[in-house]
């Protein structure tokens, strides 16, 4: 069970931004995540590293971003499928790998691993972790390889974004004969995918594993680049491609008070994504801050108040 330092819990004020005690319990609730998901990776010789805004956050503030909540690591396509599989038996009672495979409802193309599926005010699960009732998680994302030849890399690309778009349009409900008006472009997918869509099973949750299908087209001894194809397929401008060297070699950097595996080239790779990434900007991020703010909406719709406000919290 990971150690959580004596102080850590405490409120405090990091480039000039207050940081309550209630969020240090939520950053280390997310650590206790962490620490399941490393376990179960060195169990198996799985790879992961830090990723995305959280390697930027590892870089500049040896931690979280004082201004930021989540958690993002990365995994070669192999072992995220692994991780995936041994996720299923290996993670602690309570505790949820969330992916396409396993949850018809959750959009997403990666894995989003959760310790509960409920907030959870228990004496024994405060306890595990750090006195934060609300669930905590770890979002888990996979890197592909990139077609070398352009042409292919931009039919692929097109491929995921124009078949994805069908998936949001979609209730996570819904099985192939409730949709008639798709079924012309349906057909299309299946003729050009040669793929057969199965009555008896989710359409939308289909269609999200056949474009993770095609994220694996290309396999590493063809190409020159691996990214998150997810991004590269959908998002303009996106600048997250690099080779797949980059992908090789890990060092150790610390994240508040323990270490985590970040790329060799983790500055060429920051300065591309990010430009001057040394120079704290505070600006708008894809998710509301703090995250769990709609789980205590919940709460408040139905007529219970805010546990950071309210509940006594008793740990040993």
């Amino acid at each position: 069970m990971l150690q959580i330092p004596e102080g850590f819990l405490e409120s405090e004020v990091r480039s000039g931004f207050y940081i309550p005690a209630f969020m240090k319990r939520s950053w280390a609730a997310t650590l206790t995540v962490l620490d399941e998901i490393s376990e179960i990776c060195a169990r198996h010789d799985l790879k992961w590293w830090i990723d995305w805004g959280s390697l930027l956050a590892t870089v500049r503030h040896g931690g979280f971003i004082p201004w930021d909540d989540d958690l993002d690591i990365s995994m070669l396509r192999d072992d995220y499928m692994k991780f995936n599989r041994f996720a299923k038996e290996e993670l602690p009672a309570g505790y949820f790998a969330n992916n396409i495979y396993n949850n018809p409802r959750f959009d997403e193309y990666h894995t989003r691993v959760v310790n509960n599926t409920e907030i959870d005010r228990s004496e024994d699960f405060l306890n595990r972790h750090s006195g934060f009732p609300y669930l905590a998680g770890v979002d888990v994302f996979c890197i592909d390889y990139v077609s070398p030849d352009k042409e292919t890399d931009q039919q692929i690309c097109s491929l995921i974004y124009s078949i994805g778009s069908i998936a949001t349009n979609l209730a996570p409900e819904l099985f192939y004969n409730d949709v008639p008006q798709y079924r012309k472009a349906l057909s299309d997918i299946e003729a050009i995918c040669g793929y057969r869509f199965r009555l008896d099973k989710p359409l939308r949750q289909q269609i999200n594993q056949l474009c993770e299908g095609l994220m694996q087209t290309t396999e590493e001894s063809e190409a020159r680049e691996a990214t998150c194809m997810v991004d590269h397929a959908t998002r303009e401008g996106f600048r997250g491609v690099f080779p797949k060297e980059y992908y090789r070699e890990f060092i150790y950097l610390p994240y508040e008070f323990i270490e985590v595996p970040v790329p060799l080239h983790y500055d060429e790779m920051l300065k591309t994504i990010f430009g001057n990434y040394m120079n704290p900007y505070r600006g708008g991020g894809v998710h509301e801050f703090p995250y769990f703010e709609q789980q205590e909406r919940v709460l408040e719709e139905n007529g219970a108040g805010k546990l950071r406000e309210v509940y006594s919290l008793k740990i040993r």
